[in-house]
């Protein structure tokens, strides 16, 4: 069978619905856990030590004592990646099982869960000609402690994620400062006068895998980089946006709702070209 829809949890394999979790279990209840979401190209996930070094740094942060886990997380990962020419990696990590109440129970296993799925099938025109976006309503919270990050509570994801229309492909979200953080499910890049700018992540939003690749990759091209604040109000006056994380690679915007549109620019292109000469995007440009 193939490793496609199968889940690991704890080490023991299930077909999909044969797979639960405790109902006491904190993530469940307080979304109180971690998560992360790997492409898979030809057996191998992507970028896998930087999700890796991402999710430990996460435990750390939340304080989730994961012991011995992480190896038979990374050895349960790799099983049922092997045989898989292109899917989706996902791999979460809870406090583990309490009763009721936020306190945390000293010496709690953990949870873990590694899953495959199928890669989305987005058209190949996202990639080449590039997607439509609006400004989300559901604004972006600000939390120093939380920020980074890629835990488990994603309701302003949800939310901003609903407001999109049939023929928009992401939102933004912007804090109440009006800088914009992030996508709902991406990082967001821009350019203007030759310089690579990405909004500052210090206070909200989630430091993407594929952000911190680009930021070096752009940096080996000579590419001048720059993490600052980025204004909603300025989005119109960009000569490139583009959009980022491990499953998409790379989507340039060609319009913005209420705001502008825009054409893929040379350095759009030249960071899609180093991405597939790299091979660490699944999407081809």
């Amino acid at each position: 069978m193939s490793s496609l829809g199968r889940v690991v949890i704890n080490g023991v394999e299930y077909s999909p619905d044969e797979a639960v979790v405790s109902a006491f279990d904190r993530g469940l209840q307080f979304g109180d856990g971690l998560f992360e979401t790997l492409a898979v190209r030809d057996g191998n996930a992507l970028l896998a030590e930087r999700h890796y070094q991402r999710l430990q740094k996460g435990c750390l942060s939340l304080g989730i004592d994961t012991g011995d886990s992480f190896d038979a997380i990374r050895d349960a990962a790799e099983r049922v990646q092997s045989d898989v020419a292109k899917g989706v990696l996902k791999i979460i990590v809870t406090r583990g099982s309490s009763g009721r109440g936020y306190a945390v129970d000293e010496g709690l296993p953990p949870t873990w869960m590694v899953s495959l799925s199928e890669y989305p099938d987005w058209p190949a025109a996202f990639a080449k000609q590039g997607v439509n976006l609006r400004i989300c309503k559901t604004p972006a919270g600000r939390n120093r402690a939380l920020a980074g990050i890629k835990h488990l509570n994603r309701l302003e994801n949800v939310l901003a994620r609903a407001e999109l229309a049939p023929d928009e492909q992401e939102g933004l979200l912007v804090d109440e400062n009006g800088d914009v953080i992030e996508g709902s499910m991406s990082n967001l890049f821009a350019v203007g006068d030759g310089v690579l700018a990405t909004p500052d992540l210090t206070c909200s939003g989630v430091c993407g895998i594929m952000r911190g690749a680009l930021l070096e990759t752009a940096a080996e091209l000579s590419i001048t980089t720059k993490v600052r604040q980025m204004p909603a109000s300025g989005l119109a006056h960009w000569d490139e946006l583009f959009l980022c994380n491990s499953l998409i690679g790379i989507w340039p915007i060609k319009q913005i709702k209420h705001v502008g549109k825009y054409t893929t620019g040379p350095i759009t292109r030249k960071l899609q070209q180093a991405l597939r000469e790299a091979k660490i995007a699944v999407v081809d440009v």
